[in-house]
């Protein structure tokens, strides 16, 4: 049910143009490494925008749409366009040289692959980085030297040509489409997912699930088979709970959409919770949250806002918020989660319609208020 919901919150978004689709994902880049037309950096562009925490500002890296990041523990795996120092530049702090070495190379070997055919600048640019570069340049790059601490932190760095990001190159971005899809059209067994019913090739790996509340920074996993407790009928990891490949994408990304809106989660104890509604629509989360947590600075909702529309769903009527008619029976979702040692727990999840659950917290209100006259 928790799968299948957020798949269909993926949809909704995906149909608003709002999301990544297959193949593309959204992560947090620290910098660009800006190259020439002969593929000489020129410069490192800091991407980090000030953020206000805790009445403190701190600068934190920008979610910049990229191809689709690999899930890796301790082997080599690259990704396209946009990675850490280690395969970029061939570089880290950990002494680690031949590690690092086969983590560009490999890096190397992948874009000069799917680049091979495509023309233009940025291509080129990109070609002729990985033809010039060596790790042992690094200490002679001014550019590098200037922003050394902060790239071996281990935040992204995004290819940049002439001061653009190459993502929205079109070209670029059509020859990764092409080796997504040619990757996930192999043939795989395919079997039926649980989540749509369809049949298609099965996820080995779910992608990581990002922003949990004192989960790992990395991320987690919400499903997942790490011993042999966890299986049944003498079926292995993902044969458990065959989810394909699309769905396995489309939930995850739904959820770490969810998981990075800081305006529409709260976090209870351990807890972070975070909701949506059918259809896909801001507002009700704004009415959601509002009604749960109370109306804040980024609550996007007034109190006055808030108090008429507990009113009138109370005596069942029609909801204006910002220009925009609410539907009292359109499916609203509340998920709980927890972080745990191997994967995240679901502490609790909610279906019912929008109406009722309005009208169950204004209940609660009232009955509060009750017991303090009272008392």
């Amino acid at each position: 049910m928790i799968l299948q919901s957020l798949v269909a919150y993926y949809e909704d978004l995906l149909e608003k143009g709002s999301i990544s689709k297959p193949g593309w994902g959204k992560v947090r880049v620290s910098y660009g490494l800006n190259l020439d037309g002969n593929g000489n950096i020129v410069g490192i562009l800091t991407l980090k925008t000030p953020q206000e925490v805790r009445k403190k500002t701190v600068f934190v890296p920008q979610a910049i749409e990229v191809p689709q990041p690999v899930k890796r523990s301790s082997d080599v795996k690259t990704n396209f366009l946009c990675d850490n120092a280690t395969y970029i530049l061939g570089v880290d702090e950990k002494e680690k040289k031949e590690r690092a070495l086969q983590c560009y190379r490999a890096c190397k070997e992948m874009h000069v692959e799917l680049l091979k055919e495509v023309e233009s600048p940025a291509v080129e640019a990109i070609i002729q980085y990985f033809e010039k570069w060596g790790p042992e340049q690094t200490e002679e790059n001014k550019c590098l030297t200037e922003h050394w601490n902060g790239l071996m932190a281990g935040g992204n760095i995004l290819f940049y040509y002439d001061g653009k990001p190459v993502v929205d190159d079109e070209k670029i971005k059509r020859a990764w489409q092409r080796h997504y899809d040619k990757n996930k059209n192999q043939d795989d067994e395919k079997q039926m997912c649980i989540v749509t019913g369809e049949k298609m090739s099965i996820a080995k790996l779910h992608p990581s699930i990002k922003g949990v509340h004192g989960a790992q920074a990395m991320g987690t996993s919400l499903v997942s088979f790490n011993a042999p407790a966890f299986c049944s009928y003498e079926k292995i990891q993902w044969d458990n709970a065959p989810v394909g490949e699309y769905a396995a994408f489309a939930y995850a990304t739904a959820l770490n959409e969810l998981l990075s809106d800081r305006e529409h989660s709260r976090v209870i104890g351990d807890t972070t919770v975070v909701c949506w509604a059918e259809g896909g629509s801001a507002v009700y989360q704004d009415v959601g949250i509002a009604a749960m947590f109370g109306v804040g600075e980024s609550s996007g909702i007034t109190e006055q806002e808030l108090s008429a529309v507990l009113e009138k769903a109370r005596r069942g009527e029609p909801v204006e918020v910002r220009e925009e008619w609410l539907d009292l029976e359109k499916h609203f979702y509340i998920l709980g989660l927890a972080p745990n040692a191997a994967r995240l727990i679901v502490r609790f999840f909610m279906k019912d319609s929008f109406g009722d659950i309005i009208r169950h917290i204004n209940e609660h209100y009232e009955q509060e208020q009750d017991t303090r006259h009272r008392c």
